[in-house]
């Protein structure tokens, strides 16, 4: 499966950079949680105009898999989401303290750290009144980014019509023209 996926620098950059190793959404595509075979699973990633982004197709990423978050939901607050959110933050604060170069102190509190608050912050995991602003964590996997960005019309769409718009958050897609 190929998808695109719209996102707002400085997001894009993080990516590339290996800083951010999720991405944060309310809505994923069927089949992208568990029915689909996830390590095929290829996103180009679309920059967005929206705070001097380029407008085009800057790169792409492996999706490995997803977490469900659903924080608030009533439906979804059973042992085992709260164990998937939990694995979630673990892992997303050890790779902090790997960026951070220091060893991960998994004693009682350290999801609470103020630095690890703000990184969480900085890579949109919460706004910035402090409340989730997604339902899924997708994650991300040897992002590549291209030397010269690629234009939509490189795209088609499930339906096979040349992309002209990018997506709102992501959709289905296959590359025309020449491999990527």
């Amino acid at each position: 499966m190929e998808v695109m996926i719209s996102i707002n620098p400085p997001y894009t950059n993080m990516i590339f950079e290996r800083y951010k190793p999720y991405e944060f959404r309310n809505k994923i595509l069927n089949g992208m949680d568990t029915s689909y075979p996830i390590e095929d699973i290829k996103a180009y990633i679309y920059e967005t105009k929206n705070k001097g982004g380029t407008g085009k197709v800057v790169g792409d990423v492996k999706i490995l898999g997803s977490y469900s978050l659903h924080y608030g939901d009533l439906k979804y607050s059973d042992t085992e989401l709260v164990k998937e959110r939990f694995y979630c933050i673990k892992t997303l604060y050890v790779h902090w303290c790997e960026l951070k170069g220091i060893k991960p102190n998994m004693n009682e509190g350290w999801f609470k750290s103020k630095k690890f608050l703000r990184y969480k912050k900085e890579i949109g995991f919460f706004n910035t009144d402090d409340s989730l602003t997604c339902n899924y964590a997708l994650i991300l996997d040897t992002p590549i980014q291209y030397e010269c960005p690629r234009s939509l019309s490189d795209f088609s769409n499930a339906n096979g019509m040349i992309l002209n718009r990018p997506p709102q958050n992501m959709f289905r897609v296959s590359c025309n023209h020449y491999q990527i």
